[in-house]
């Protein structure tokens, strides 16, 4: 297929901090297109396209500050939800 698009593997050397911040940048550029899109008449303005644009701003502004957060300690931030569950199997302490 000579149109097809690559897509590069995921790096495992990358580390936790990496990816999150790689994959922020990500959400962020596709809420910023999917913006662009709206105000150009790419699809309709309807209340549930501007809710799709403001989950990826906020999924992105999470990214970015877990990313943060880990690059500066070198281990990733759980929630509390989570921290019970991993710490019974044995993957936080």
């Amino acid at each position: 297929m000579e149109n097809a698009l690559h897509i590069e593997a995921w790096d495992d050397r990358q580390s936790d901090a990496s990816r999150m911040l790689w994959l922020c940048t990500a959400y962020a550029e596709g809420a910023t297109i999917l913006s662009e899109s709206l105000v150009e008449d790419g699809f309709q303005p309807r209340h549930e396209s501007t809710l799709v644009i403001l989950h990826l701003c906020r999924h992105a502004y999470e990214l970015f500050l877990k990313g943060a957060i880990s690059s500066k300690t070198g281990k990733p931030p759980v929630s509390g939800l989570l921290r019970a569950p991993l710490a019974a199997a044995g993957g936080i302490r």
